[in-house]
């Protein structure tokens, strides 16, 4: 039903990150919670905090508005370059955020640094930019993810706010599929929000991701928390040095979705993973939920501390725009202006949250961020 990632990708992958491989198999025997490794398996780089589209329910868009610097929330191409250099000697994967990544000005002679330094790195991209960059994406990257909410212009352009933009992500799709011709990499994956307005689309948005020739399709469940989680965070780190950044779309209810819609969703997501069982598209649901675990997940219940688990603060570090350095929930652990990410990797404030972690599994602020592994 899921990870339909066949043999020859993952030997194309490990013949040419060989220790990465070696590093994602090591995780498998031995859980990353129960390490304590020097370095982070996954860096992820927010190149600019800039971008050119305003989406309602993007996870970042609260937190892009704290973060302040000299040069309008992004990092120079300097520092950069320090944090690729650091994560290639250190065998870590790189996954290239924003904002919008494409947006950034000296995105070209970010591509050629990235060849030098023949890193694992993936970019999520809203695709408006696809066309002009397809070549150097090509070129350079091993993954690339490409936001599509819907599977027409009207459903997609509606939920993006932005005319025209459905016509350009698909064309640019496009232009990768043929630029990459036979060649196995870059692995390219189309994700989706839930949203409200989606529900009834997965089926059309399944078939298009069929005929682009797409890799992979993610069906993200929505990130979304209300007043009540507010409250309980702010009490909580009232006791707890945990972050007040809570991932997600802020809703005025407890429930995102009404029974019904729950139900309908269901069913939709069956009759995809139905579908995909004869077809080579690697359709993959973020995070994974059961279908009994649907109702709770969307009508905003509290997942079980004692069975849920969260693997990112021990394996992840966030590089923001103004240059400081989180595990997540806006914890900060350094500043590049500062310190190197190792230091930050292995600083008190790091070190204190892993342990706020491991003894409560999660936190208020964890609520509905799409890392957590849920148990209800």
């Amino acid at each position: 039903m899921h990870n339909k990632i066949s043999l020859n990708i993952k030997l194309t992958l490990a013949r040419k990150f060989p220790y990465n491989a070696i590093k994602f198999l090591s995780d498998k025997v031995i859980p990353i919670h129960n390490k304590n490794i020097t370095f982070p398996r996954l860096v992820v780089l927010y190149i600019t905090e800039l971008c050119n589209m305003n989406c309602p329910y993007c996870i970042n868009k609260k937190s892009r508005k704290t973060k302040t610097s000299p040069n309008s929330n992004t990092l120079s191409l300097n520092d950069i370059k320090k944090i690729i250099k650091e994560t290639s000697i250190n065998s870590s994967f790189l996954y290239i955020v924003g904002g919008e990544p494409l947006f950034f000005k000296e995105i070209n002679e970010v591509f050629s640094y990235l060849k030098e330094n023949n890193i694992c790195v993936s970019l999520t991209t809203n695709g408006l930019l696809l066309e002009r960059y397809a070549s150097e994406i090509i070129e350079t990257l091993s993954f690339i993810s490409i936001s599509l909410d819907g599977g027409n212009a009207n459903v997609h352009d509606t939920l993006r706010g932005s005319l025209g933009s459905f016509d350009k992500t698909i064309n640019g799709i496009k232009e990768l599929i043929k630029k990459r011709g036979n060649n196995i990499l870059p692995i390219i994956k189309i994700v989706t929000v839930i949203t409200k307005s989606n529900i009834k689309n997965l089926i059309e948005i399944y078939n298009l991701c069929k005929e682009l020739r797409v890799d992979e399709w993610q069906i993200s469940h929505n990130c979304f928390y209300d007043q009540d989680v507010i409250n309980n965070n702010n009490t909580f780190i009232k006791t707890y040095k945990s972050g007040k950044n809570i991932e997600g779309q802020f809703i005025d209810t407890n429930s995102y979705l009404s029974n019904e819609e729950i139900t309908l969703l269901i069913n939709e997501i069956n009759k995809i993973f139905k579908l995909s069982e004869t077809s080579s598209l690697n359709v993959t649901p973020y995070p994974i939920l059961k279908d009994d675990d649907f109702y709770p997940y969307y009508q905003g219940k509290i997942p079980k501390n004692i069975n849920s688990l969260c693997n990112d603060p021990f394996s992840r570090l966030n590089v923001r725009g103004n240059g400081d350095v989180e595990l997540c929930q806006g914890v900060i652990v350094g500043n590049i202006y500062e310190n190197n990410l190792r230091e930050c990797w292995l600083s008190k404030e790091a070190d204190d949250f892993r342990k706020l972690i491991r003894d409560n599994k999660f936190t208020p602020a964890c609520h509905r961020c799409c890392e957590l592994k849920f148990n209800f």
